[in-house]
């Protein structure tokens, strides 16, 4: 009985290279001949990225085997930034410009009401007729004794003299005009020691309110 097989078959056969295994398409799972297999991965990074406060990339290590995900860093605002709001911002706005205009006013009060402040007995009576030049210098003197930012004093007026004199014909003007209802001139002795000559002014607004006036003349 004759040998068919030919020699050397079983040896080639068994001395060959196996087949490629099959690749699925996306190259991440094989064929073992009954199921498909995942390729074995490599270990995890031993570095966690997570974003940082302006933007860029923090780093931070970590433990291979820990598989747990790190929770981004918790940012709190400042106590500025977390207490402010629309009302407090205003109320400062409010300070700054309210503080000033107080001390300005607080400033310009007495430099304003030393010469421009209501008249004394016969004015409030009404009786602008039968005011005297006396009388208006003895209103400035107590003007300038009252209003302590006024700067030098007025202590005494003498011979005071009519240099205008309206009280018969006087009509209260219109708009913020005033009318001289009166006007004396007489030698001001002031704080200083020096004697220079002060006019003493009464006059009347749009309201009917009566006003004494007084400046040193040169």
């Amino acid at each position: 009985m004759s040998d068919t097989s030919s020699p050397g078959t079983s040896d080639e056969s068994a001395g060959s290279p196996p087949p490629p295994p099959l690749v699925s398409p996306d190259g991440k799972f094989w064929w073992d001949g009954s199921q498909w297999q995942p390729f074995a991965t490599e270990a995890a990074s031993s570095t966690a990225q997570y974003p940082s406060p302006a933007g860029s990339s923090s780093t931070a290590q970590a433990n291979p085997a820990d598989t747990r995900v790190m929770p981004p860093p918790v940012h709190v605002a400042s106590t500025e930034a977390a207490t402010s709001n629309g009302s407090g911002f205003k109320w400062s706005w409010l300070f700054r410009i309210a503080i000033p205009l107080a001390v300005l006013g607080w400033w310009l009060w007495p430099q304003i009401s030393g010469y421009l402040s209501e008249a004394g007995v016969d004015v409030a009576s009404g009786s602008l007729e039968d005011v005297t030049c006396d009388e208006l210098a003895d209103d400035a003197v107590r003007i300038s004794e009252e209003d302590t930012g006024l700067g030098t004093k007025l202590l005494k007026v003498r011979e005071p003299r009519v240099v205008e004199d309206n009280r018969a014909t006087y009509e209260a003007p219109t708009g913020t005009n005033e009318e001289v209802v009166l006007a004396c001139r007489g030698q001001g002795s002031w704080e200083d020691g020096s004697d220079v000559d002060v006019r003493v002014e009464l006059t009347v607004d749009s309201d009917g309110d009566a006003w004494v006036f007084y400046k040193p003349m040169p």
